[in-house]
């Protein structure tokens, strides 16, 4: 081997070796900027290409044998991207990344009626924070946060219960909608004690706490109110028609539901009867609400109920009398129902007839100055006349006298027949004529005889007188 050639061979290992020994090896420690803890599973990028991720202490290395500058990057899911330039002999490289952040929205609303609340007290603690704040008028607060992350909401709010909920953020902004239940919520329930049920509710009860309008019942007879637990309240059930209840009562924390039942009012009430000339009628029922409640006195009263407030039907019934119905809104105003019965009436059959017997049709037949009607071929009249009544009948017909005779419809009477017999008229004219009928005749008859008789007496001789001895 020539000395030319050793040379070249030498040169050519020096090279190598050279080559060898410009290789650097970079250690990279990455960090949170907020908190200085390390960053574990971050991916690393060299000039482009992935090389590997952190490890639990936030530590890489990498060996490189890059003679010029090249670009390192940082990227971890819920940070910023992180990248810088660096020379080819850096041997050491501090990166801090920064949390990426994103919007939590929280929204509060009532539970029941699902209305914003406003100055409920909203806390956020998790990673980075712990903050306090305040919704707004549309029950609604903003926090920053990071993403990829998790959190612990607290919301606090007077005459709500307190929640607490956990809440994930995954790689973008979130909305998340609460409802707070009231704690001061007591429900009022409402009974009809004039019912013939158990337990039938009451609508439009009154509910008054403090002496303050609260609320009013529905046709289910409740009503939920917010009232502060721990507390004693004065408190008033009232409802027209009925008797009002109060009392006062301490609300504990576990009470809900309030239970009243509501009575009617009683009013005492007298019934008084009398006819239509105010005379006073005893033995008279009387029904209340369809039941028998007593009969009238020998004045003509019952005696003292009570009746509960609101709508009764009152029904009075005596033989002979028409019933009385009528329908009283008792509410104490009215202590006394006055009752005025009039006479029922009878069905009356008017027969009219002569002394023969014989049925007289078309006669005008009146009672007391009022027209029944014209008889029919039968002689007949029906119609209908008031009770216990005295009536002055009067009866013409052609060809008879006319008539008139006083009748009593008894009271009670529901039916009864009258009968009026009619005198024929005495006929003078027929009479008369009969008379100069007879008289004619009778002179006819007269002058007949006087003639026969005075010819025969003229063509005879009177005989001789005889005298006896008395000289007759």
């Amino acid at each position: 081997m020539n000395i030319r050639c050793f040379l070249t061979l030498l040169l050519f290992m020096g090279a190598i070796c050279c080559t060898v020994q410009a290789t650097t090896t970079i250690s990279i420690t990455v960090t949170d900027e907020t908190d200085n803890l390390p960053v574990s599973g971050a991916s690393i990028y060299i000039a482009g290409s992935y090389v590997g991720t952190t490890n639990t202490n936030g530590y890489f290395e990498y060996t490189h044998s890059f003679s010029s500058s090249y670009r390192i990057g940082i990227k971890k899911t819920g940070y910023e991207y992180w990248s810088t330039q660096v020379s080819s002999g850096k041997t050491s490289l501090d990166a801090e990344m920064t949390p990426e952040v994103g919007t939590l929205t929280i929204n509060i609303l009532d539970s029941e009626s699902l209305e914003p609340l406003d100055d409920a007290l909203v806390t956020i603690t998790g990673d980075n924070i712990d903050e306090t704040r305040s919704t707004d008028n549309y029950g609604t607060v903003d926090f920053k946060v990071s993403l990829d992350s998790s959190y612990i909401i607290t919301v606090k709010l007077n005459s709500y219960e307190t929640l607490t909920k956990n809440v994930e953020i995954n790689d973008e902004s979130k909305t998340v909608d609460y409802l707070l239940q009231r704690n001061d919520l007591v429900i009022f329930q409402i009974f009809d004690g004039e019912s013939d049920t158990a337990n039938t509710p009451l609508a439009d009860a009154e509910i008054y706490i403090d002496g303050k309008l609260a609320g009013e019942t529905g046709s289910s007879g409740k009503v939920t109110l917010n009232i502060e637990h721990e507390k004693t309240y004065n408190v008033e059930v009232k409802r027209s028609q009925y008797a009002s209840f109060e009392e006062e009562h301490f609300f504990s924390n576990d009470e809900i539901l309030y239970t009243v039942t509501l009575s009617k009012n009683l009013y005492p009430v007298t019934v008084s009867v009398y006819d239509d000339e105010k005379r006073p009628i005893s033995d008279a029922e009387i029904y209340i609400d369809q039941n028998l409640y007593g009969v009238s006195d020998a004045y003509g009263r019952s005696g003292v109920t009570k009746i509960s407030s609101g709508n009764h039907e009152f029904l009075v019934k005596k033989t002979g009398y028409n019933d009385y119905l009528i329908t009283e809104n008792i509410d104490g105003s009215l202590d006394d129902i006055i009752v005025t019965l009039d006479y029922s009436k009878s069905a009356v059959k008017i027969i009219v007839q002569d002394k023969d017997n014989k049925l007289v049709s078309g006669a005008i037949v009146s009672a007391n100055g009022n027209s029944l009607g014209i008889t029919d071929n039968t002689g007949m009249i029906t119609t209908e006349l008031i009770g216990n009544a005295d009536y002055n009948f009067y009866v013409t017909a052609e060809g008879y006298n006319e008539f008139s005779d006083t009748r009593q419809v008894p009271l009670g009477s529901t039916e009864m027949t009258l009968t009026f017999v009619l005198e024929k008229k005495f006929d003078f004219l027929l009479i008369g004529i009969i008379a100069v009928a007879i008289l004619i005749l009778g002179f006819v008859v007269y002058n007949l005889k006087f003639r026969n008789g005075g010819t025969r007496g003229r063509n005879q001789k009177r005989p001789p007188r005889r005298y006896d001895g008395g000289g007759l």
